[in-house]
């Protein structure tokens, strides 16, 4: 009995096994075949290649990152910005500080005010002011002490006095070595003029004057430079040899500080002895005063002058070179032209981002027309989405600066045929670009071609709360011409889905002064009958008593349909109010009448009763139709 057991025990296993690997072996072949099949037929080109690209992705290893990871990091993404002037106060980050304003006053008296405490507490008590290094310890972000320690009159008593920006200090300093027959290094020299030409001979965050009295005494005119006297003294005085170092400290300090003249002086001097001049100087002459200030900047003819100059020098200019020559005065349209000669003479084609700061100096539409004349002639396209803020600019202007709906059309005609195959940098951008051409058109054009441009772009590029409506509006009143209407009101819900907006509610009362054609009357009839189930779907979600913008969509719906001649669609609006003050006096009366004549007296009375309910005059009891 043991022995068949466990022969059939052993017997069961086997065929267990057999059956199990054959199971297995079908099944993995069909699932290979059908897998085989599948990508035979439905394998496309597309597919394929990404099925390739996720075979050869690599995962990477994990970077390893020390303290300074995070300020490389931000190093790269933060950086300058080219779009103001350099070496001058633009106040771009901190409005507060633009000097023509009362704010600005009222800031720089309490930034005045609270650097006298501080200083004075400095002074008093330096003892409590004593701080630790920090880690990592970075020598231009480390705080530096106010208080000279050595008194003896050396070099090494300047150097200390140049690192802890002691200005008139350093100065004084070097005036006493100089008396007592001593000399300074080159290297210390050249520090020192850096040093002094930077905050221009003043003591930075230190007030000698009461801030209250200069509270007192302040204008909201823009601060006057300082006098370039100081430089002139400063460079008599010097015993050794000038440096270019020197030169180029005094050159950048004086832009700084919209000494434009005494800074092209000293260039030429510099010139004249045969030092060579870096980048850095030619971009500081370059750049234009701000907008606020009364001194004079350099002229058109020595701006040409200067590239040439550079090309001399074989120094390579950059874009950034020819974005600068945009804040200067130009007398014409020539000298941009003769720009762009001197750009291509030093190798540099023009692109649509050197052209974009000209936009600035547009005063009339023959300027405008010129840049897009020379811009089309040159086929000077977008190369990035960051360019195509020059069609932005361009468009703005025609709204803003010139108001003239010929040149937004012109603009919109060079976007079409130089910014295709770009997208704008972002939302923001494309909404002021459509933005400005619907408002250059809609106080300037015909009501033809304003709709015309909203058949293009509305509401793919541009949807239709963000362009102006109200002009449309006044010029379809005055033309008596509401044949887009229907299409601007769908429009406008579809985007908005709110009765409460004010675009909407403004529709609204356009649409309750229609009185025909029958034609229009039905397109409009149709739209409300589509925007039906959606109005009432949005009413009931809130479980609440209508408001003032839902009744009105609902009168204006009801005499719409029965200016139509659909007395059973006005009627359904009716219902929806009928317990809600909403229809007005005459508005009622003709719901009253139709009511009366197709003969049906109880809605009849129901008008009567919504009447005497909800409007302050009522109408006489009509009779019973006649049989």
């Amino acid at each position: 009995m043991a022995t068949s057991m466990h022969i059939a025990w052993k017997q069961y296993h086997t065929y267990h096994r057999l059956l199990q690997a054959t199971l297995n072996t079908l099944y993995r072949n069909t699932q290979q075949r059908c897998c085989h099949a599948a990508a035979v037929q439905t394998m496309t080109p597309t597919q394929a290649k990404l099925m390739r690209v996720k075979r050869d992705i690599k995962i990477p290893l994990k970077k390893k990152r020390d303290s300074l990871s995070v300020l490389r990091a931000l190093s790269e993404v933060a950086g300058k910005d080219h779009s103001v002037p350099d070496y001058k106060p633009t106040y771009t980050d901190d409005t507060y500080l633009l000097p023509y304003i009362q704010q600005s006053v009222n800031y720089r008296f309490a930034l005045q005010s609270g650097r006298a405490t501080a200083q004075y507490f400095i002074e008093k008590f330096p003892e409590c002011f004593a701080f630790e290094k920090g880690v990592p310890s970075i020598e231009a972000f480390e705080p530096k002490h106010g208080i000279a320690t050595l008194d003896e009159v050396s070099e090494e008593a300047l150097l200390e006095r140049i690192q802890k920006n002691l200005v008139s200090d350093s100065l004084n300093m070097y005036e006493k070595i100089i008396e007592e027959g001593g000399s300074v290094s080159l290297e210390t020299v050249e520090q020192m003029m850096e040093l002094a030409m930077y905050y221009f001979g003043k003591d930075p965050d230190r007030i000698i004057d009461n801030p209250f009295y200069q509270q007192a005494i302040q204008r909201k005119d823009a601060p006057q430079p300082q006098s370039p006297e100081f430089v002139h003294k400063l460079m008599t005085s010097l015993t050794i040899e000038k440096s270019p170092r020197i030169y180029k400290a005094v050159i950048l300090g004086c832009c700084k500080n919209e000494n434009i003249e005494t800074a092209v002086g000293y260039y030429k001097e510099m010139k004249g002895k045969g030092m060579k001049c870096d980048l850095d100087i030619f971009h500081a002459l370059l750049s234009s005063n701000p907008w606020w200030s009364n001194q004079p900047t350099l002229p058109p003819d020595s701006a040409i002058d200067l590239l040439r100059d550079m090309k001399a020098a074989g120094v390579a200019p950059t874009q950034e070179t020819f974005s600068r020559l945009a804040g200067l005065e130009c007398p014409d349209f020539t000298f941009i032209t003769k720009m762009f000669s001197e750009a291509r003479a030093l190798g540099i084609e023009p692109t649509l981002s050197m052209c974009h700061p000209f936009l600035k100096t547009i005063r009339t539409a023959q300027d405008l027309q010129s840049i897009l004349d020379f811009v089309e002639a040159e086929n000077i396209k977008a190369a990035s989405e960051e360019e195509m803020q020059f069609f932005v600019t361009a468009m703005k202007t025609c709204d803003n600066t010139l108001r003239n709906c010929d040149m937004a059309k012109e603009v919109d005609r060079v976007f079409q045929t130089l910014g295709e195959g770009h997208y704008f940098y972002s939302v923001a951008e494309s909404r002021t670009y459509y933005r400005s051409l619907f408002y250059a058109l809609n106080f300037y054009d015909t009501l033809e071609n304003i709709m015309e441009m909203y058949q293009k772009y509305v509401p793919h590029k541009v949807t239709t709360f963000s362009i102006p409506l109200r002009p449309v509006w006044r010029l379809m009143k005055q033309e008596n011409n509401f044949e887009h209407m229907p299409k601007i009101f769908k429009d406008i819900y579809l985007n908005i889905r709110r009765l409460d907006n004010e675009t909407v509610q403004e529709a609204l009362s356009v649409m309750d002064n229609i009185s025909g054609p029958p034609q229009l009357l039905q397109e409009l009839v149709n739209v409300f009958d589509f925007l039906k189930e959606d109005v009432i779907r949005q009413m009931n979600r809130k479980f609440a008593s209508r408001n003032k913008s839902e009744l009105k969509y609902f009168a204006v719906a009801s005499k719409l349909n029965l200016k139509a001649g659909d007395f059973d669609q006005a009627w359904e609006y009716f219902e929806l109010c009928e317990d809600y003050i909403a229809f007005p006096e005459d508005q009622c009366v003709e719901l009253h009448q139709h009511c009366v004549d197709i003969g049906d007296s109880e809605k009849a009375k129901r008008v009567e009763v919504y009447m005497r309910n909800f409007v302050v005059k009522s109408i006489k009891k009509t009779p019973a139709p006649k049989s």
